[in-house]
């Protein structure tokens, strides 16, 4: 996320044509509030942009929570995008973190 914050910000574009032309297709969709990023979506509310270093508290939360749903990837992701949190890598994420739950061994469909 920091090519997009550093564009929104300064305009600073990759060297490379192709790479600058792909960054600004992208950007469109984000926007900086108080140096904050967020991701606009149509069928969603407005994304709040997670750093890679809260992904897991942000994962954990929303998995283990206060209800202790304990979803599966597919649940679990959908349910964090309700939430208004964006992860660039959601799924590969999610999945790598649903394996490790102990608890959700168990019960999921997804290989270990």
């Amino acid at each position: 996320m920091t090519p997009f914050i550093a564009y929104l910000k300064d305009g600073t574009l990759p060297e490379d044509k192709n790479k600058a032309m792909y960054m600004k297709h992208k950007a469109a969709r984000f926007f900086l509030e108080s140096d904050q990023l967020y991701r606009r979506t149509f069928s969603a509310p407005t994304l709040k942009c997670v750093d890679s270093e809260k992904v897991d508290y942000y994962l954990r939360e929303v998995h283990k929570g206060i209800f202790g749903d304990h979803l599966e990837a597919k649940a679990l992701s959908y349910k964090i995008i309700r939430q208004g949190y964006y992860l660039p890598t959601i799924h590969s994420d999610i999945v790598a973190y649903v394996k490790k739950c102990t608890q959700c061994q168990k019960f999921s469909n997804v290989p270990k």
